[in-house]
């Protein structure tokens, strides 16, 4: 089985769209065939969430 992974050195944006198209909520992340850990869309989202939020307070 071929499990769809992703890079520590992949964009979101290509994360994201993988896990879209895949359907799914997380995704390995592999480096020279090491696992490095989980990455979910979750966690994405809510850092993106806090970004936007501290944009928002510096245009203020």
């Amino acid at each position: 089985m071929n499990v769809p992974r992703v890079s520590p050195f992949d964009d979101m944006r290509h994360v994201l769209d993988l896990m879209d198209q895949k359907d799914l909520w997380t995704l390995p992340v592999v480096h020279r065939n090491k696992f490095m850990g989980m990455i979910s869309k979750g966690t994405i989202l809510n850092q993106y969430r806090k970004e936007l939020i501290v944009q928002t307070c510096l245009e203020v």
